[in-house]
């Protein structure tokens, strides 16, 4: 199983590399689409200009680098949807990616995905998590679009992942909770980067106490826009490490594509000694009991 790594930056790509990292993906948002769009309508969700890279030509040093030891980059272009003016421009970069050797694009856009298959049929598809792939019906139809891998929501279970794994052939890839974000990202209407606006510190983890304008008087009233709908109860990714393995997921994604490189490497090697130890009970035992001392039995 490869481990996937976010970067924002070519110059810690070989530290990632040399820290476990055997795939990236990165985001582009170049100070064209910034002036005329902003950050806040980024073609890759990530809402902070830290976020991506914003010179193709340090993707491209990124990319080299990486080549040297045959690890691929991905661009992520993965907005739910964009305006018709915005195609052309979104294109541009595209072709500009395959100039510079990145590896696939991960998109959720449906017609941007059959625009590059049509501009750009040796490119690899990689359908993101904002498809909201659900079920095997889900993944087939993307499949049957030319996606190479299908990344899976978040809060699905083990027994639906597993599922899913026993009636598919694309590859699958899983995301691990770096920021604890437990809601389904293809139904996410949060705009990251609008804190301020909002007067929340981080509005995936404060939606209780979001405090909007409402009518012309200006009243303020609570809002909780965002449905929970699912049940959440994993503590820790790397606990499902083994259980991935053995069902046959190709790729665990670790996110925060702007977290320091330390936060990157720290990420990197807990999860690849989680991955190669022979004791997998005694560390994920272990791990709980540090974690939750009161509901250690609970695990057992």
């Amino acid at each position: 199983m490869r481990i996937i790594c976010p970067t924002n930056s070519a110059e810690e790509i070989e530290e990632l590399i040399q820290a476990g990292a055997s795939e990236f993906y990165l985001g582009y948002v170049p100070k064209k689409w910034g002036k005329k769009y902003s950050h806040v309508a980024s073609s890759n969700r990530r809402y902070f200009p830290e976020s991506s890279f914003n010179s193709m030509k340090e993707i491209e040093e990124a990319v080299t680098i990486a080549r040297k030891y045959d690890v691929p980059v991905n661009l992520a272009i993965n907005g739910s949807y964009y305006t018709q003016s915005q195609y052309g421009e979104l294109l541009s970069q595209i072709k500009k990616a395959v100039q510079i050797g990145i590896s696939a694009v991960i998109v959720a856009d449906i017609p941007l995905m059959l625009k590059i298959k049509e501009k750009f049929p040796k490119m690899g598809l990689i359908a993101s998590t904002c498809t909201s792939s659900f079920n095997s019906a889900s993944v087939q139809f993307y499949e049957s679009l030319g996606v190479k891998r299908v990344i899976l929501p978040r809060h699905l279970t083990l027994e639906e992942i597993k599922s899913i794994r026993s009636k598919v052939k694309v590859e699958l890839e899983v995301l691990g909770l770096f920021d604890w974000c437990i809601y389904d990202d293809g139904m996410c209407t949060f705009h990251h980067g609008m804190e301020k606006i909002l007067g929340v510190n981080h509005g995936c983890l404060l939606v209780h106490e979001y405090k909007l304008a409402h009518g012309t008087d200006a009243e303020k009233r609570m809002v909780n826009q965002r449905i929970k709908n699912i049940q959440w109860d994993h503590f820790c990714a790397a606990c499902l490490l083994k259980e991935f393995e053995e069902m046959g997921i190709n790729c665990f994604k670790i996110a925060g594509r702007r977290l320091p490189t330390d936060s990157k490497i720290q990420a990197l090697t807990f999860i690849k000694k989680s991955m190669v130890t022979d004791d997998h009970e005694k560390l994920y035992f272990d791990t709980f009991q540090r974690r939750h001392p009161r509901n250690a039995n609970a695990y057992v």
